[in-house]
């Protein structure tokens, strides 16, 4: 096998490693650690998620409880990894950008979501296995804009 072919997902798989490790989780394991890139330089194309974590200057942060909405109504209380794998599974056709990611404590690991700005495509990532989901309803994207600014264009 040619050095080359194994460099790239190599320096892929370290750099997210890395990655993940700047940006933890918190210590709570009810908490879901959210990063936005901001796209504040001109980019001429998504170039996926190695552009996003090679550019930590372009990072906002939040926290988020895994269970998040209306404490009083059990049935809007939301989990957006739940809410996400209950989704259609789709092509990657529908993602446009990497624009968000949520790192989800999970037992002894963290899963990885992202999704674009329209919050409705939908990339899982669990042991380096990629699954793409379509929220066509909107459902989760107006759950969470409606609950915090930060998901907004403006905020």
């Amino acid at each position: 096998m040619n050095f080359k072919n194994l460099f790239i997902p190599l320096l892929l798989s370290l750099t997210t490693l890395y990655s993940l490790k700047i940006y933890s989780v918190s210590s709570k394991t009810n908490e879901i650690k959210v990063v936005k890139f901001m796209y504040s330089k001109e980019y001429l194309f998504d170039y996926g998620e190695k552009m996003f974590w090679d550019n930590p200057e372009e990072h906002a942060f939040m926290n988020l409880d895994m269970k998040w909405g209306d404490k009083d109504d059990p049935e809007k209380i939301l989990n957006v990894k739940d809410k996400v794998l209950e989704r259609n599974i789709s092509d990657s056709k529908t993602f446009k950008n990497y624009n968000y990611c949520f790192l989800v404590p999970n037992k002894n690991s963290i899963d990885t979501l992202y999704t674009d700005f329209s919050l409705k495509s939908w990339l899982y990532k669990k042991n380096g296995k990629k699954t793409y989901y379509y929220d066509k309803s909107g459902y989760i994207a107006y759950g969470l804009r409606d609950n915090y600014s930060f998901f907004k264009d403006c905020w």
